[in-house]
């Protein structure tokens, strides 16, 4: 959130022409402030569970 606004950081799709892409949801998330990311989980596809990974981005972008 920046000055009471939302922002996005990451988009893996488009609703809701993907909501049907289960290998784009969200599966959970964690914050790791003091090092500026934060990693999520997205699922595979529902019949190979390999496929799942773990993503992570920074929280402020222009910070190091």
């Amino acid at each position: 959130m920046v000055n009471g606004r939302i922002e996005v950081l990451v988009q893996i799709g488009l609703y809701p022409r993907d909501a049907h892409d289960y290998s784009r949801h969200c599966v959970g998330i964690a914050l790791d402030e003091p090092h500026n990311y934060f990693y999520w989980t997205q699922k595979g596809h529902l019949m190979k569970g390999s496929e799942s990974q773990t993503l992570r981005a920074r929280l402020q972008p222009g910070r190091i």
